[in-house]
């Protein structure tokens, strides 16, 4: 796997990111050129623990094609700054993509339902059983005027495992999340 650590500027601070590229044997890999994956943590974790997982989905998807850009927001993991919630981290992100942020005076739950009516290409929602922040994300789904039938969205592929933790720790459903993920 050839995996390059980054550096790019956000509002005066230091983000680190790793870019995995196609691996060269992956099958396809041109038919995907334009497509890419970003993986960002929503809080401070344990490298062993789901930021694990995602060094795994990420070589995952490497393997199935997919360029993936993971990185630590402002004040997370090795990046630099103050510490963030993850509801306010649009220009990290906006960084991360080269594009200005321009919605950042909205609501976070706003931008989101924004942003899935709006994204028309395939979306995976996968959700873990064990979780209470899936059942508040469902929940709220399902009462919220701005997600009116987000879950009909098509093309969107709903899977949810329903032994799994919120960061779907073992070993059987991080695969599961990575087979689900190159499928999509």
């Amino acid at each position: 796997m050839n995996e390059q650590a980054l550096v790019f500027g956000c509002e005066g601070e230091h983000l680190l990111a790793v870019l995995t590229p196609p691996a060269p044997d992956a099958p396809a890999a041109a038919a995907l050129a334009d497509v890419g994956v970003v993986i960002i943590v929503g809080g401070p974790q344990y490298r062993a623990g789901s930021h694990w997982q995602l060094v795994q989905l990420a070589r995952a998807a490497a393997q199935a094609s997919y360029t993936v850009l993971r990185f630590d927001y402002c004040g997370m993991g090795d990046s630099g700054g103050q510490q963030r919630d993850f509801v306010a981290v649009n220009s990290d992100i906006a960084a991360a993509d080269g594009i200005p942020s321009n919605q950042a005076e909205l609501p976070f739950q706003a931008r989101m339902a924004a942003a899935w009516h709006a994204f028309d290409r395939p979306m995976l929602l996968l959700l873990s059983g064990d979780d209470y922040t899936a059942k508040e994300f469902l929940e709220h789904i399902g009462t919220g005027v701005a997600w009116k039938n987000a879950l009909k969205k098509r093309p969107l592929v709903l899977h949810q495992v329903a032994e799994a933790d919120h960061t779907f720790s073992d070993n059987r459903f991080g695969a599961v999340v990575s087979t689900h993920t190159v499928r999509l």
